[in-house]
């Protein structure tokens, strides 16, 4: 290995371990709880913080979160699912549902609505 190539490589790891700090004074600062999600799964997805959603889900719902993590653990996009053509439930879908359904977990929606001056306004469905 060269020695510019050598120090090109240092320099890059150098400034990985200052990301890294920046982000952890960031999350520190923001009383995230993100630091929480496992660190493959941080690795494999981008994952962001709502509300402190992965503090209350990990200590209220441990075995649901670590569900969430086994599923996230196994899944894996493949190129083949995203060129797929439509239909009912694609193949990127159903690797997600099945996983969650085999756990007991059972599909679910929401609808809400907006109420002003007394008029309600619809919103879109969840699903």
């Amino acid at each position: 290995m060269t020695r510019r190539k050598s120090e090109a490589d240092e320099f890059i790891r150098q400034i990985g371990n200052l990301i890294g700090r920046i982000v952890k004074i960031y999350e520190t600062e923001h009383m995230s709880t993100v630091h929480l999600v496992p660190e493959d799964i941080r690795l494999n997805y981008e994952t962001h913080e709502w509300r402190n959603a992965v503090g209350v889900l990990s200590s209220a719902y441990p075995t649901q979160w670590n569900e969430i993590l086994s599923v996230l653990r196994s899944f894996r996009l493949k190129r083949s699912a995203i060129l797929e053509p439509g239909g009912n439930k694609s193949s990127l879908s159903k690797a997600f549902d099945i996983p969650f359904l085999k756990l007991g977990w059972i599909e679910k929606q929401f609808q809400t609505s907006i109420v002003l001056d007394g008029r309600e306004l619809k919103s879109r469905l969840i699903k």
